[in-house]
């Protein structure tokens, strides 16, 4: 019995509006790049937004508040890549760190994150990250009886994050 070449292609159920399937994106797709660094391949990102505090303002003897615009800020830029096969961006990302951390460079660099279709090949999102200063670099919990990868944690604070 054949199946048919919808089933195959994911056009039936679990692939409709809004799934990973339709959209085009699957998990460990992202291309992360900096001024001044070797561009890498990320298994995790997390934290590509920004949160708006509004200010308030009290009326007279009214029990509300009128809110106005206030402060901005971005989320902290965090991603995971493998050690093994990041060796030249993960030294450049160190040093980064130690020449912000003692003064020698202390100028944020920008940086942009590519999100991939499923395929790997095909663009989906592009995040842009302005004016970035080192937060933390951390090599992941390694054992000798473990089977997975030895993977870096590197945490970027920026300035503003952009959907382009």
């Amino acid at each position: 019995m054949s199946l048919p070449i919808r089933f195959l292609t994911g056009l039936t159920t679990g692939a409709g509006v809004g799934s990973n399937r339709a959209r085009g994106t699957a998990e460990g797709r992202y291309a992360v790049e900096f001024d001044g660094i070797e561009n890498m391949r990320a298994s995790k990102i997390s934290g590509l937004g920004e949160e708006h505090t509004p200010v308030r303002i009290p009326l007279g003897n009214s029990t509300r508040q009128e809110q106005v615009r206030g402060n901005t800020d971005a989320d902290e830029f965090s991603f995971t890549l493998a050690s093994g096969i990041h060796d030249t961006a993960i030294r450049q990302l160190w040093q980064w760190q130690r020449d912000y951390d003692a003064g020698i460079d202390a100028s944020p660099r920008s940086g942009r994150v590519v999100v991939f279709d499923e395929t790997g090949a095909t663009p989906v999102e592009t995040w842009e990250l302005i004016d970035c200063v080192p937060r933390s670099i951390k090599g992941d919990d390694r054992t000798a009886e473990g089977t997975g990868g030895a993977m870096v944690t590197v945490m970027v604070k920026p300035y503003q994050v952009n959907l382009i």
